[in-house]
């Protein structure tokens, strides 16, 4: 049942990164903490338990988002997928309504249409007369 999770999870990760930056054939690295991670499997592994129940993927898992590497330092996990994870969400896996949704609200009526300078000149015109202006940017 919790490679199930887990595999769930990565997707909807995945899904949602495409929904947010657009769909690259590319690895993907997601971190997660050992309590996170133990949380999927309901269990209470320490840091070597988890890695070794980890590099049992179950075939399945591989033929869909490939051979995770599974890496941690401390209780911090790294799981490494590769390309054919991220190709697989974006060929097979519908996408997440609600966080395309989102997102296309943000970039046409929110964060798109504002102006936020950005380079460091700009930010000094307009704190120029201010109670900035005799502050070095």
């Amino acid at each position: 049942m919790g490679f199930k999770r887990l595999k769930k999870n990565l997707i909807d990760i995945i899904k949602e990164e495409q929904a947010k930056l657009g769909f690259r054939k590319e690895e993907i690295r997601l971190y997660y903490t050992l309590i996170s991670l133990t949380h999927f499997f309901d269990a209470d592994d320490d840091v070597d338990e988890l890695q070794t129940r980890l590099e049992q993927f179950p075939e399945e898992v591989k033929k869909t988002l490939g051979d995770i590497c599974v890496t941690h330092k401390k209780d911090r996990f790294c799981l490494h997928i590769p390309e054919q994870g991220s190709v697989y969400v974006h060929e097979h896996m519908a996408e997440n309504e609600f966080i395309k949704k989102l997102v296309e609200l943000m970039m046409n009526h929110g964060i798109k249409k504002r102006r936020y300078p950005c380079d460091i000149s700009e930010r000094g015109k307009r704190y120029q007369g201010g109670r900035y202006a005799q502050r070095r940017i």
